[in-house]
């Protein structure tokens, strides 16, 4: 009888631990570097990026993404990572995004953006980011911007690298301090869950198991939803629902 009473009080002790695993939330910010940056891997990615309407099913902004980490060293101070998009419609627009990034952290030192498109002059934007400021170089930069923070925050234009470096597990939920250059909306914490490990199939490759990683948006029906490789830590495909469209990044190389 003893040995019922402790097993049955063994197993409501180990489901209380494991309710309160589940509902506990990870902090990422300056005060939180909850980063893993050995899953952090150098390299090429290529993504297919279009939107789909979620009533007509009518496709649109069809993209090429290429994310390039560049080669780094292990006690380097910066680690930097370009970006290109390529449209595939009449405009023919191209969009070079250059980020550099706090080694240690991953916490922003810069962000540059450039746009061009078919008969446009460059739009370039610069922001640099300090613990208490984010601002535009006015010398190199065509907007100007200042924008004075509570605390640093993290570069949500870097959102897949990002999302390498967690610390992933199912059932683990991630407060990231997020905020987009340049963008009206103040930086707030979004709320990231592991909701279950999925196996995919990709292209004829053998399948893959992933992550799914998701996010509700606060006071809205959106939503994004990420599958992140077991394995590689790299983001395999997203799929996002906003204000009644349907996006998605699909890898193409890796």
């Amino acid at each position: 009888m003893k040995e019922l009473k402790f097993a049955f009080l063994f197993t409501i002790l180990f489901s209380l631990v494991g309710l309160l695993n589940a509902q506990s939330v990870d902090t990422l910010d300056y005060l939180h570097p909850i980063v893993q940056m050995k899953h952090l891997q150098p390299g090429m990615r290529k993504y297919l990026v279009y939107s789909e309407d979620s009533v007509s099913g009518k496709r649109m902004g069809v993209y090429i993404w290429e994310r390039n980490i560049l080669p780094f060293q292990k006690k380097i101070k910066n680690i930097t990572i370009e970006q290109k998009w390529f449209s595939l419609d009449t405009q023919f627009i191209e969009r070079t995004i250059y980020s550099v990034v706090d080694a240690h952290n991953f916490l922003p030192v810069l962000h540059h953006s450039s746009i061009t498109a078919f008969h446009r002059p460059n739009y370039i934007e610069y922001y640099l980011f300090t613990p208490d400021s984010i601002y535009t170089d006015t010398s190199i930069s065509q907007k100007k911007f200042h924008l004075l923070l509570q605390q640093p925050v993290y570069n949500w234009e870097l959102d897949l690298e990002t999302f390498s470096i967690l610390p992933l597990s199912v059932g683990k939920k991630f407060a990231i301090y997020f905020y987009h250059p340049g963008s009206a909306s103040l930086p707030q914490y979004y709320t990231y869950i592991v909701e279950q490990l999925d196996t995919i199939q990709y292209y004829t490759r053998n399948t893959i198991h992933c992550f799914r990683l998701k996010v509700n948006y606060p006071n809205s029906n959106n939503y994004s939803i990420w599958w992140i490789n077991k394995e590689t830590y790299a983001v395999i495909r997203m799929k996002e629902y906003f204000n009644g469209k349907f996006r998605y990044k699909i890898l193409l190389s890796n």
